[in-house]
């Protein structure tokens, strides 16, 4: 008899122990408005530099794109669901890191290079000012010159000059040669100016060359090359690329929705359409067409 309890007793602690241990899996049978998807925070690479809190802060975000709206739970987080969202590191999440760190170059480079420009223009128009205000000079320089030398013409046809007109007449003319001096030494300064000018609008036409080579090199690199930025496999939800929070957001609300049993939307602007672009990124809102999907009524993409 005493056996027989021992024995019962083991069995019943089997029991305990094995459903304790149990995963709950979620019914993919059920139609996607009815669906309840028990997940849990799986794999977190941490070159994301992404704790599971914030993981999880950000599924139960991305969950709200869904449940918000319509004022339906969709979406559970159970430590023992079979369902698991994780997040992996590999040469996706690497271009994207790199296309980050070219954008980032090429906007320094921009805001110099239009700083630059904006600057150079303004010292090229008020360079032009100063040579016309010099031109003007100029006339008005050999204006004064003409009636001096016409004064001395006709003091020379009449004799000559009394001591008091001789005197003025050398006191103009060397304020004239003094003027003639300072007016040809801005010349020169002016010139000075405009060959510094140039030799500045040469440089900047060598940054925006190598910013125009880098933006190049940033195309053929990273434009019209889309990765997979989350993939929903039916047990798991893999993230491989994000740029920031906010599109991490709406890639998991994305793979959420596949979740639901959705596939994707012909809408541009829909959380549900294959690519994101027309959506809002930072304040999205779950469009008619995502609805309609949800409630089959309308034909997926």
């Amino acid at each position: 008899m005493r056996n027989i309890i021992i024995l019962f007793s083991l069995v019943i602690f089997f029991v305990i122990y094995h459903k304790g241990h149990q995963q709950i899996r979620n019914d993919l049978s059920k139609p996607p408005a009815e669906r309840e998807v028990y997940y849990r925070i799986g794999t977190i690479d941490p070159r994301f530099n992404l704790s599971e809190s914030e993981a999880r802060s950000l599924v139960l975000e991305a969950a709200k794109v869904w449940e918000e709206p319509l004022g339906h739970q969709f979406f559970f987080y159970h430590p023992k669901a079979a369902f698991t969202i994780n997040f992996i590191y590999d040469q996706r999440q690497q271009t994207t890191n790199e296309r980050q760190q070219a954008e980032r170059v090429l906007n320094d480079n921009q805001g110099r290079n239009q700083s630059a420009t904006d600057n150079f223009q303004q010292k090229q128009s008020e360079l032009t000012d100063e040579y016309r205000r010099h031109n003007d000079e100029l006339a008005a320089l050999n204006e004064r010159i003409s009636q001096h030398q016409q004064m001395v013409a006709l003091i020379n046809a009449r004799g000559g000059a009394t001591p008091m007109e001789r005197q003025s007449m050398q006191m103009e003319s060397d304020q004239l040669d003094r003027d003639v001096a300072e007016f040809n030494q801005k010349g020169t300064n002016l010139d000075v100016e405009q060959v510094n000018l140039r030799h500045q609008g040469e440089v900047i036409q060598t940054q925006v060359d190598d910013y125009n080579q880098k933006a190049k090199d940033y195309n053929q690199k990273f434009v019209g090359h889309p990765f997979e930025a989350g993939l929903y496999k039916g047990d798991a939800i893999n993230i491989y690329e994000y740029g920031d929070k906010d599109e991490l957001r709406l890639i998991l609300a994305h793979e959420l929705g596949h979740s639901l049993g959705l596939k994707h939307s012909r809408d541009p602007h829909a959380l549900m359409y294959p690519t994101m672009g027309e959506q809002d990124l930072a304040n999205f809102k779950l469009t008619q067409a995502d609805i309609d999907l949800l409630y089959g009524r309308a034909n997926p993409y």
